[in-house]
């Protein structure tokens, strides 16, 4: 909440968009738990929706979406996140959306799809940054194949990007006056897992992961 009341275009580890959504709701209906939470809630309902949308279309199967709707609302991870408002649920939204929206633009030829990936990323980008990781392998992907190549020949893919490059660009004009802070305390990340001592540290920490994804998402899922 305390976040909600300090309004800007983005923070030092973190976009805006927690914020934003919390003194969106506040504005409409008060300071409270369930005002703050709210978008949390919605943002879970929206999460599974796409879940049971997705897994319908990709297997042709309603009985897939429930299974994947079952899966959201009994994995660990998912449900208590769901419940309280962080980056990470908005996070699960925009993630899953983008890979509805890349596999629709790619197998099912749906033009409209980029804009809607272009979007769902960069709405992400508002809340963590590791979503770039998803159009930076998709990209590269495209650039290594061949029929990628000849879909970037096309002016939809690149229409995703503008609109991603647009609805990213509030945080990139924030850090341009903090001096790349939210940049470089990312940076730290990926410099400090590197500079795990030796092939120990560096097997201790892949160890620690494998076990992370097993216990946050459960050894079914992970």
């Amino acid at each position: 909440w305390e976040w909600s009341q300090q309004l800007d275009w983005s923070y030092y580890s973190k976009g805006p968009l927690v914020a934003w959504l919390i003194a969106l709701s506040t504005a409409l209906f008060g300071h409270g738990e369930w005002q703050v939470r709210l978008f949390a809630w919605l943002a879970y309902d929206a999460f599974l929706a796409l879940l049971f949308v997705f897994a319908n279309q990709f297997w042709q199967s309603r009985r897939a979406g429930w299974w994947a709707v079952a899966l959201g609302l009994t994995t660990p991870l998912y449900f208590p996140l769901g419940q309280v408002m962080t980056t990470d649920v908005l996070l699960f939204v925009c993630w899953t959306w983008a890979l509805w929206a890349a596999w629709r633009a790619l197998d099912q030829r749906q033009t409209t799809a980029w804009y809607e990936l272009g979007a769902a990323v960069g709405l992400g980008s508002l809340t963590k940054l590791s979503i770039g990781l998803l159009p930076f392998f998709l990209g590269l992907g495209l650039l290594l194949t061949p029929a990628g190549r000849r879909e970037l020949r096309h002016w939809p893919p690149w229409a995703g990007v503008l609109l991603m490059l647009l609805l990213f660009s509030p945080v990139v004009l924030w850090n341009m006056g903090h001096d790349w802070v939210m940049f470089r305390h990312e940076q730290g990340h990926v410099v400090g897992v590197a500079d795990a001592a030796g092939l120990s540290g560096k097997l201790r920490d892949l160890l620690e992961f494998l076990a992370g994804q097993f216990l946050a998402l459960s050894p079914l899922v992970a």
